[in-house]
């Protein structure tokens, strides 16, 4: 539901925003416990949509926290839009 691309227009259902919840509370430790057992050893270059290459996984993790924040800046600017309008 939340690949490249994708769009809630899209969705043929509402994801579960409880399971969602645990999932992304859960995430940190999980990365963490990968990381440590080398899951990522075998990464590749990867060249992202703006044309980043990100040569490393540790260029990934990097990439990855900027890219979320991208995201939160936007759900809180829709956050503080609506509390307005309200």
């Amino acid at each position: 539901m939340f690949k490249t691309g994708s769009s809630p227009a899209d969705w043929s259902h509402e994801p579960d925003t409880g399971r969602l919840l645990i999932l992304l509370s859960d995430l940190p430790q999980k990365l963490s416990d990968d990381y440590e057992a080398d899951l990522f050893g075998g990464f590749r270059p990867y060249k992202t949509f703006t044309g980043i290459v990100l040569e490393t996984f540790e260029d990934v993790l990097a990439f990855n926290n900027f890219h979320e924040g991208l995201h939160l800046g936007t759900i809180l600017a829709l956050r503080n839009f609506v509390r307005s309008k309200g």
